[in-house]
């Protein structure tokens, strides 16, 4: 009887040292560190995918894709980028302005930010948005940001060439030329500020480079410059096509718009040298800024319009 007894303290004795066992429970971080990795895989799944999209021109696919990322990642600098890109390529400019106002705000010192939201302010078919004060002042920035990038110069010399402002103008645009002799855009400007000045000469010769620095160069077979996308255009030709050149913003535009030749009539001999090939200067094709010559017109010095 005695050993019974015992056996049964010892049997209720086990059952109550298990019942007081503490239970197993993962760490209290365990499950947020697994929902933490499942958001960060999520966010780089969603990035890759609207990159694809970016970079096969499916621009709205793309702005989707980047606004789920971005809510997944708020103050992910390349997301708020891109995305920004993909609302002005739409035309949506408002949201555009927006998200590059928080990227401006998370970073900064973001320069590309900066000059995109000059490229805004610039844009005059937009009269909402143009702002030259404010263009002026985010480009000043991105340049002081980063001095390297020849873009903000360039573009404080477009408005200050908006402004009739020719002698910074011409001052923007040669520190440009300084860091990039092969710039297409600051060669082509100059030209018009000597023709604009009376220097027929000088405008022939600063055109003749934008020309030469237009054609496209031979790469051996393989070969991707900078910048290349697998769409065969480089972001710099992508973004911004739903903005109005500087080029057509004055009297500039009189030549592309076909008014017989109204600025650099010099453009006409260069052309000349060869009428089967187009070259393309500031999104115009030569062909554009004046007529292709006649076979009378080859060879002869054309008059002003």
């Amino acid at each position: 009887m005695k050993k019974v007894l015992v056996g049964a303290a010892l049997i209720l004795l086990l059952i109550g040292v298990i019942v007081g066992l503490p239970r197993f429970r993962p760490p209290a971080g365990a499950a947020a560190d697994t929902i933490g990795r499942k958001r960060i895989l999520r966010f780089w799944e969603l990035y890759r995918q609207a990159t694809a999209h970016r970079v096969a021109g499916r621009t709205r696919e793309a702005a989707a894709d980047y606004a789920r990322a971005l809510e997944l990642n708020r103050r992910h600098e390349d997301v708020l980028y891109y995305l920004g890109n993909m609302h002005f390529e739409l035309g949506e400019y408002g949201a555009a302005e927006q998200v590059w106002r928080r990227l401006v705000q998370v970073n900064p010192a973001s320069a590309r930010a900066h000059s995109r939201l000059g490229d805004l302010y610039m844009c005059t078919d937009l009269e909402e948005f143009l702002d030259l004060d404010a263009a002026r002042a985010e480009f000043d920035r991105a340049h002081q940001i980063n001095r390297e990038d020849a873009g903000p110069p360039l573009k404080l010399g477009q408005i200050a060439l908006l402004r009739d402002d020719l002698d910074t103008a011409l001052g923007y645009l040669d520190a440009v030329i300084g860091s990039n002799y092969t710039s297409v855009d600051a060669h082509y400007l100059r030209s018009y500020i000597a023709w604009k000045r009376g220097d027929e000469r000088q405008a022939e010769e600063s055109l003749a480079q934008a020309v030469l620095y237009a054609r496209p160069t031979e790469l051996p077979a393989g070969t991707s410059q900078e910048g290349d996308t697998q769409t065969g255009s480089t972001p710099l030709v992508q973004t911004g096509v739903r903005c109005a050149e500087v080029l057509h913003a004055a009297d500039l535009a009189a030549g592309p718009a076909g008014a017989g030749g109204a600025w650099l009539p010099s453009a006409r001999s260069i052309a000349s040298r060869d009428p089967t090939e187009t070259t393309v200067l500031g999104g115009v094709a030569v062909s554009q800024i004046v007529p292709t010559p006649t076979p009378s017109q080859r060879g002869g010095r054309a008059r002003r319009g």
